[in-house]
């Protein structure tokens, strides 16, 4: 939705026609993971005692989606997640696919989270397996490839993939990402220097 200073949030209905207010998004997804509203519809919201007892007219804009968006192809996070399974091995549940797009980008960031409790050297073959897997089967990038203890879900058991975009976008797995880059250019140093011997 759009606040009427132009602000996008997410939103959530509660209660009775009459009675409206605004939810934590984590409290929405677990509480209302179906919930929608007719893109265009304006409505006023009482934001209650969060913000102080005022109302605020939105514009609903649409309901938010999983879908990535690469080179104008849409790609569809269960789709991906199902090649994984079938291709390398990983068990449905145990990875999360999402997109990640930061402000000014004009094209989502392709993520990958892969539940892992081994160490991070034993990670790269699962990383380029995944990485493989999706372009060979998919024809599509992927950006980054995350170990992760856990993946979050919903009461219901629907993956909240915006917690884990979040999370990457505020650089929450930076220093690990940046441990991963470092590990694998060392395995690639000694092989360099193989080839170059004659």
């Amino acid at each position: 939705m759009v606040l009427a200073g132009g602000q996008r949030q997410h939103m959530a209905a509660v209660g009775h026609d009459d009675e409206a207010g605004f939810l934590a998004v984590e409290e929405f997804l677990a509480a209302y993971p179906d919930f929608e509203l007719a893109p265009g519809e304006i409505v006023k919201w009482s934001v209650g005692q969060i913000r102080g007892p005022r109302e605020l007219p939105v514009r609903i804009t649409g309901r938010a989606k999983d879908i990535i968006f690469v080179s104008g192809q849409n790609f569809y996070p269960h789709d991906i997640e199902a090649l994984l399974e079938q291709h390398a091995g990983i068990e449905l549940g145990k990875a999360a696919v999402c997109g990640a797009r930061a402000a000014g980008d004009s094209a989502d960031q392709v993520l990958v989270f892969v539940i892992h409790r081994g160490s991070e050297q034993d990670f790269l073959p699962i990383a380029a397996t995944v990485r493989k897997t999706v372009n060979e089967h998919a024809g599509l990038p992927i950006d980054q490839v995350i170990p992760i203890a856990r993946i979050p879900k919903t009461t219901s058991g629907k993956i909240q993939r915006y917690k884990l975009a979040d999370a990457y976008l505020q650089g929450e797995y930076s220093e690990i990402l940046k441990n991963l880059d470092a590990l694998a250019a060392s395995q690639q140093e000694p092989a360099d220097a193989a080839g170059g011997d004659i």
